[in-house]
């Protein structure tokens, strides 16, 4: 079959006032969509077997990318002039794809996978290349199971998007209202939680031992962990720095532990 599409030539179209609204996560939120740019995104929305609605591209992104184009099995597909693609993109090189994706249904993780541990919680973490960052880190890493305080970034800001390099497809994550109780839930079925946190009875990161069912939580860029979560968890650590160091933020200090937590499956 014929790779169809149709034409847009004007800014004003429907269609494209409705897709450059989603670049607000309130109207993300109401349709249930949200967007990826450019050919290496959505080569992982393929992989991931996500569901592409609509598709947005230029006829030099056509020429290049057909192929890819034609995998992604959009339901409806348009070719705009490089005027109406500027309305959509945010990207300073952009390549003229724009892909419109029905978001996943969020579900929460079965008893088998806490039972298991071995989870990064993330309690509001705001900045969504830090976020994106953390998942990539999480991905490569072994550490893809991902929990998230409703109050951090949004998962499917293209800033989160763009840092994670298609880790998002990859990674099973699922936010909760209420962390405290999960962290409980590990702990009663014998998981240990740590959290990073400065206290005076904070344990040294290499200091002891990780187990692969281990969990840690990784607190806000500006405040940490909070009090309340800190005092849920087994036990509290800090990464060792010298003297008179800035704090590292919380996409170095989670690549830091993500590697601490798994370097022993890593290099087995």
């Amino acid at each position: 079959m014929a790779f169809s599409y149709s034409e847009i030539t004007s800014r004003k179209n429907e269609k494209i006032i409705w897709a450059s609204k989603l670049s607000e996560k309130k109207f993300r939120d109401k349709e249930g969509i949200f967007f990826v740019e450019g050919a290496k995104l959505l080569e992982e929305v393929i992989l991931s077997k996500h569901i592409v609605e609509k598709i947005f591209f230029t006829a030099k992104a056509y020429n290049s990318y057909r192929e890819l184009l034609e995998k992604s099995k959009a339901e409806d597909c348009y070719l705009v002039t490089d005027e109406v693609f500027e309305k959509l993109t945010d990207e300073s090189a952009p390549q003229g794809i724009f892909a419109c994706i029905r978001k996943p249904d969020m579900l929460p993780f079965p008893m088998e996978s806490i039972k298991n541990g071995g989870f990064i919680i993330l309690e509001d973490i705001q900045n969504p290349q830090n976020l994106g960052a953390i998942f990539r880190c999480a991905y490569s890493l072994g550490g893809a199971k991902i929990v998230m305080t409703n109050s951090c970034a949004d998962v499917y800001n293209p800033k989160t998007l763009r840092s994670a390099m298609g880790s998002i497809f990859k990674a099973e994550f699922c936010v909760y209202d209420d962390i405290g109780s999960f962290i409980d839930l590990l702990k009663s079925e014998g998981n240990r939680v740590f959290c990073t946190h400065l206290h005076s009875d904070s344990q040294r990161l290499g200091s002891f031992e990780f187990k692969a069912s281990d969990s840690i939580v990784i607190g806000n860029e500006g405040h940490g962990v909070s009090d309340n979560t800190a005092d849920r968890c087994s036990a509290r650590i800090i990464i060792p720095m010298v003297e008179n160091a800035e704090s590292l933020n919380a996409a170095a200090a989670s690549s830091i532990l993500i590697w601490e937590m798994n370097k022993s499956k890593l290099l087995s």
